[in-house]
C-alpha cells in the first residue's frame, strides 16, 4: 500500500512538473494595430481559430513563458509572406536585462530589412532598445543587415524618451552628430508628447 501510495505521488509530481514546461503559446491574429513611434509595441488584434486560417491573410504571434512577443510571423493562407505591417514576413524578439532587441526575417528565414512610415527607409534590419530599470524603453538605435549602425530615411540616428507615467512619454529624435530632428515631414516637431490613454 505504501509502495502504491509513494508511485501515485511520484506520477503527480512529474506530471506537474511536465505542465510547467509546457512549451510557448502560439496565437494567430487578422492584423496589427497601426502604431506612430516604435516605442509602442505592435498589438495583435481579431484572434483566428486554427480553422479560419487557411484562406486568410494572418499573423502567427508566438509568445514566451512570461507571456511576451517572441516572434511574430505572416502568413497568407499556408504560405510564408512578406507582405506584412512591417513589410518583412517575422519580426523576433530577443529579451536582455538592459535591452530589447527587434530583428526582421524574409519567408525563407534571411535577415531583410524592414519598413514603416515612420522610418522612411529600408536598411533596418534590427532595432535595439536600451531599458531603464523599471524595463522601461528609453533609448533606440536601428543597425542593417551588417550589423553596422544606420540612420534611416529622416536622418534619424536615435531615438529618445522621457516616461511621464506608464502611459505617457515624451520622445526625441536626434542624428549621428546629436543635433535633434523633427519626427517625420507631417509632424514637423522635434518633441512629441505620445500617449496610449483616452481622454
Amino acid at each position: 500500500m505504501r509502495r502504491q501510495i509513494f508511485l501515485l505521488l511520484m506520477a503527480i509530481g512529474l506530471l506537474s512538473c511536465n505542465k510547467s514546461e509546457s512549451p510557448n503559446e502560439i496565437k494567430y491574429y487578422s492584423k496589427l494595430t497601426g502604431i506612430i513611434s516604435p516605442f509602442l509595441e505592435y498589438k495583435p488584434r481579431g484572434q483566428l481559430s486554427l480553422q479560419e486560417l487557411n484562406d486568410k491573410t494572418y499573423y502567427k504571434v508566438t509568445y514566451d513563458s512570461a507571456n511576451r512577443i517572441s516572434e511574430i510571423e505572416y502568413y497568407k493562407g499556408t504560405n510564408a509572406d512578406n507582405q506584412s505591417y512591417y513589410y518583412t514576413h517575422s519580426v523576433k524578439y530577443q529579451y536582455k536585462p538592459d535591452q530589447l532587441i527587434r530583428t526582421y526575417f524574409d519567408d525563407q528565414g534571411n535577415r531583410m530589412a524592414m519598413w514603416r512610415h515612420y522610418y522612411q527607409g529600408d536598411a533596418i534590419h534590427k532595432e535595439v532598445f536600451q531599458l531603464n530599470e523599471q524595463g522601461k524603453r528609453v533609448s533606440l538605435q536601428l543597425f542593417d543587415t551588417l550589423g553596422n549602425r544606420v540612420s534611416n530615411g529622416l536622418n534619424i540616428y536615435e531615438y529618445q524618451v522621457n516616461h511621464l507615467n506608464d502611459h505617457q512619454f515624451i520622445q526625441q529624435q536626434f542624428d549621428s552628430l546629436g543635433n535633434p530632428l523633427t519626427l517625420t515631414g507631417y509632424f514637423p516637431f522635434e518633441k512629441a508628447l505620445i500617449s496610449t490613454d483616452q481622454y
